[in-house]
């Protein structure tokens, strides 16, 4: 679409320009101010808190902090009131990799939580997460991500810490080895997992935007005239419609295997509940050598007074069918009782 094209590359040069002449227009103090842009950061570490100014400008260490003495530090050495943020060392965190469908990007943050316990031996409860996107691979619709995990006893005892010395944090980050940091997701923080927003560059961005707006409108309107541009962008607007709605075709099934697994994960008994329910099965003369959980079956091997009534009792829970015995029952020499070894088809309590 030559035209469109053509218009577009009008409204850059535009756009250039203009934002060019928005910058000439700042008042020299304010631009020091924004071009300073030094944030507060706050690394603890055996001996309490290390302060630091970081920005364009480079980094500057102001040394350990006393108590409620960290904002009068942070003036002192020119700080203006700038971002805060919470630097925990790299040790601190766990950091995993995750891999999930390409669909799933339009809804991240809900289906690494459904994963993590899946994945990982924590829940969502238990940890204060980051994710970083490593990889995205269309051509197997996979994304790779790289999690950062940090016990939430441990975030909250640092910021704990950081709040006795005068100083409320808008984000919590986790140091990276290979460079950078990390941010978590912390509930209740204005950054919740990154950076404060400079007021002024989130007003000028809206300016711009609002700019380019008004400037594309009349290309566009110059282009409505050309019915076979028209048709062609009529055409690609098809095409990611019907783009969108895969993609949400795909979230859907995705939600849906999840609702199912959960359903199912919520259903079977647990290694604790099977336990449990053998250990009121059996008499209390009777005794067991070897408890075992696999591919839907459980396995007992022991010894009792009398072998052949546990295969009644088993069969009389809501959690076991099939029992049969494994071996012959023989009668162990030192104990006088019957060695026996069965296994019993699990099922879900009630079930079939």
């Amino acid at each position: 679409m030559p035209v469109l094209e053509q218009a577009l590359g009008t409204v850059r040069t535009f756009l250039r320009w203009w934002l060019a002449e928005l910058a000439g227009m700042v008042p020299p103090a304010l631009r020091r101010w924004t071009e300073r842009g030094e944030g507060l950061v706050m690394v603890p570490d055996a001996h309490g808190v290390i302060a630091l100014l970081e920005g364009p400008r480079g980094r500057r260490e102001l040394g350990h902090v006393p108590p409620g003495g960290l904002a009068a530090l942070a003036r002192s050495a020119g700080w203006r009131g700038g971002p805060v943020r919470l630097r925990l060392p790299a040790e601190s965190g766990l950091r995993l990799p995750m891999q999930l469908p390409l669909a799933a990007e339009a809804n991240l943050a809900e289906v690494i939580g459904f994963e993590l316990d899946q994945q990982t031996p924590f829940r969502p409860e238990q940890v204060r997460l980051g994710h970083r996107l490593v990889g995205r691979d269309a051509a197997a619709q996979r994304l790779t991500l790289e999690l950062t995990l940090v016990p939430r006893p441990a975030v909250d005892a640092a910021l704990d810490r950081a709040r006795a010395l005068g100083v409320e944090p808008d984000a919590v980050e986790v140091v990276r080895g290979s460079g950078g940091a990390d941010g978590l997701s912390v509930p209740g923080l204005d950054g919740e997992g990154g950076a404060a927003r400079d007021p002024l560059a989130v007003g000028l961005g809206a300016l711009a935007a609002l700019l380019a707006v008004a400037a594309v409108a009349l290309p566009l309107l110059r282009a409505h005239g050309e019915a076979e541009e028209a048709r062609a962008a009529f055409e690609a607007v098809r095409r990611q419609s019907q783009a969108t709605a895969g993609l949400a075709a795909e979230l859907a099934r995705i939600e849906g295997e999840a609702a199912f697994l959960v359903g199912r994960k919520q259903a079977a008994p647990t290694v604790s509940d099977l336990l449990l329910e053998v250990t009121r099965l059996l008499p209390d003369e009777a005794w067991l050598t070897s408890f075992e959980v696999a591919d839907g079956q459980v396995r007992l091997s022991g010894l009792a007074a009398s072998a052949s009534g546990l295969v009644g009792l088993m069969e009389g829970s809501g959690l076991f069918r099939d029992t049969t015995f494994q071996a012959p029952v023989v009668q162990d020499p030192k104990t006088g009782r019957e060695r026996f070894s069965l296994s019993a088809r699990v099922v879900a309590e009630g079930g079939a």
